[in-house]
């Protein structure tokens, strides 16, 4: 597979495997940069080892973040991004913070607090700040990536009518030319003059 098939190719595969590459680096990304530190506030940064109950909450935080970045590349920006309801666009976009957000907390408040128990789980910070850890890993995170793929969308759709245009300017010059040469052509066999035709061919041969 060619780098061209994997960045363009409309086939299910090979955008599964983009998509897959995608999240595959996102997630490396926030939990080593945010994760695998808990702070709360103002407080000192502490680490969080890795492990089993580590990772299951980095999952869970990374559901978040794709849901609203599909939400986002798939119905925001065909809906309103490119049918120019920017108005429309901006509400839209405070309402998914607003999920985003709650989402976040009830997962610190609800479901972490389930996981630590289930796994014999001490966290790092005993008392945390729910509403910062929920901001930093829900608010402040998930606009990371969804500017990260809505970027590469935008780029991508960019180059394919880039593409098409040239391609559309190369078939008519093509287009041009065989009809400049069939008018010499018609031109000599009218005329019946060689003189002329060379006339024609050479200036022909300028012209494309």
């Amino acid at each position: 597979m060619s780098w061209y098939s994997f960045l363009f190719s409309e086939k299910r595969s090979h955008r599964l495997r983009r998509h897959l590459v995608f999240w595959l680096l996102w997630w490396v990304y926030f939990t080593a940069s945010y994760y695998h530190y808990e702070q709360s506030g103002l407080q000192r940064v502490e680490f969080e080892p890795w492990n089993f109950p580590f990772f299951i909450k980095s999952l869970l935080l990374l559901s978040i973040h794709i849901m609203a970045c599909y939400y986002f590349i798939n119905y925001l920006m065909p809906q309103y991004l490119f049918k120019a309801r920017y108005m429309a666009l901006v509400t839209q976009i405070f309402i998914l913070g607003f999920l985003i957000l709650l989402s976040s907390y009830f997962i610190h408040k609800t479901v972490f607090p389930l996981i630590n128990t289930a796994f014999n789980y001490k966290p790092v910070i005993a008392n945390q700040n729910i509403w910062w850890t929920s901001i930093t890993s829900g608010l402040l995170s998930a606009p990371k990536v969804i500017c990260a793929a809505a970027a590469i969308i935008l780029l991508k759709r960019w180059y394919l009518k880039q593409k098409e245009k040239d391609n559309r300017s190369a078939i008519i010059k093509s287009t041009d030319a065989s009809r400049i040469s069939f008018f010499f052509i018609r031109q000599y066999l009218r005329d019946g003059t060689k003189k002329r035709y060379r006339q024609g061919f050479y200036a022909f041969i300028e012209v494309s």
